[in-house]
This record gives structure tokens, C-alpha cells and sequence, in this order.
């Protein structure tokens, strides 16, 4: 009993830390096919590293961030598209404007 109340409350307090942007359908379905298509077949992942520049190979950039930040502009653009306040992402608090 105690197991599934300490999975209810966590459940609860992940769903939370997701932010808007990137809890959206919209991300979420762009994210999802990305990955597939180029992140889980041995061609998908090589034509990914064949194009990948030396800054991301240092920086350790991979087709999973390359599908996170990807879907994160596209996402940002459907937002605008229709007229909504750009979303937050990743946790990270939008920019103020000055």
C-alpha cells in the first residue's frame, strides 16, 4: 500500500516539472516521430553522426538532443502560428524582454 501512495505522490511531482512546451501534443508527437526515424536504426543513427559538425561531437550533442531541439523551434513556431505565447521547455523560464 505505501509503495503505490509514494508512486501516486511522485507521479504527481514528475508531471509537474514538465514544462508546457514540452509536455505539448504538438512537441510530443514531432519528438516521438524524430526519434523513431532518425535515432533507432543503425542507418538513421549514421547518417545523423555524418553530419554532425566537431563542436557537437566535443559538446557530446546526440540525435536524441539533435529531435529535442528540433522539436523544440518547431513546436515554438505552431505556438506563434496560431497565435499563442511562445511555451517554456525543458523547465527553463522564458526570456524577459528588455
Amino acid at each position: 500500500m505505501k509503495v503505490l501512495i509514494v508512486s501516486g505522490v511522485l507521479l504527481l511531482i514528475t508531471s509537474s516539472l514538465a514544462s508546457k512546451g514540452d509536455n505539448s501534443n504538438e512537441y510530443n508527437g514531432c519528438y516521438h516521430i524524430c526519434h523513431f526515424n532518425n535515432c533507432t536504426s543503425n542507418m538513421g543513427i549514421a547518417t545523423y553522426k555524418s553530419s554532425q559538425s566537431l563542436s557537437e561531437r566535443i559538446l557530446q550533442w546526440n540525435c536524441d538532443d539533435e529531435c529535442k531541439y528540433y522539436c523544440m523551434w518547431r513546436t515554438t513556431q505552431i505556438f506563434m502560428d496560431k497565435g499563442l505565447d511562445v511555451p517554456q521547455f525543458f523547465g527553463k523560464p522564458r526570456a524577459t524582454q528588455c
